[in-house]
């Protein structure tokens, strides 16, 4: 009788928010009726745009039901958001104890864990050799993607970090991620930027220009436009 109750109030859920159906799922599980929760997430379309929690919450469901499948499916879409505390949140996850007796349970947390930031090794290289060649330890890197992950935003900011005291360093770490992993606004204009305090008014104008060119939002449009007119009037 439980079951067709919750058959009949699907269409209310379905037709609502994606926020009420999960909702609902949790009143479900608090209340150890794992299929019927399991049935609203299998409503949940399976390209939404989900948060990490959602993900998580999602694969919490579908393991205390017991359909590993359907877990690791929404694990593995969570790992690939590319979050530093993603392993910790699924070890940590109680729910997700029917899994770990599942043979693909090591490989899919192991992996993630198993990869080194590439920005923890461009930094020991530096310490160690700061005229060492970026080039190759980062092409190195970048085709050994399997055990290097690469956070952009971070080597943008530590890259930015070196201007006071390392301009040319800098320069030389930003050229390699501009390289590597062309079309990042940030690194385009942190790069001129670099290049403008060195003095190189010419590469930094067309640094400037080219990151234009990558069509960023309307702030960065008009920084963007204000160096390059100082810059003109300069020449």
């Amino acid at each position: 009788m439980k079951t067709i109750y919750l058959l009949c109030a699907l269409p209310v859920i379905i037709c609502g928010q994606t926020l009420n159906r999960f909702g609902y799922a949790e009143i479900l599980l608090n209340t150890y009726n794992y299929h019927e929760a399991a049935l609203l997430m299998d409503g949940v379309k399976k390209d939404s745009p989900l948060s990490a929690s959602d993900r998580l919450f999602i694969a919490s469901v579908y393991s205390l039901d017991h359909q590993p499948d359907k877990a690791i499916f929404y694990l593995k879409q969570l790992l690939d958001t590319k979050d530093t505390e993603t392993v910790k949140m699924i070890r940590e996850n109680k729910d997700l104890t029917n899994l770990h007796s599942d043979k693909r349970w090591d490989d899919l947390i192991n992996e993630k864990q198993q990869k080194t930031a590439a920005l923890t090794e461009i930094k020991k290289v530096l310490q160690k050799d700061s005229s060492v060649n970026l080039h190759a330890i980062i092409e190195k890197m970048f085709l050994d993607s399997s055990h290097y992950s690469f956070d952009i935003d971070k080597i943008n900011s530590f890259a930015q970090s070196l201007f006071k005291t390392q301009l040319p360093v800098s320069i030389r770490l930003l050229n390699e991620v501009n390289r590597f992993f062309p079309g990042n606004i940030e690194t385009g204009m942190l790069l001129g930027e670099a290049y403008e305090q060195s003095g190189d008014r010419l590469m930094a104008r067309q640094l400037y220009e080219e990151t234009l060119l990558l069509k960023p939002d309307a702030t960065t449009t008009y920084i963007l436009l204000k160096k390059i007119s100082i810059l003109q009037h300069m020449d």
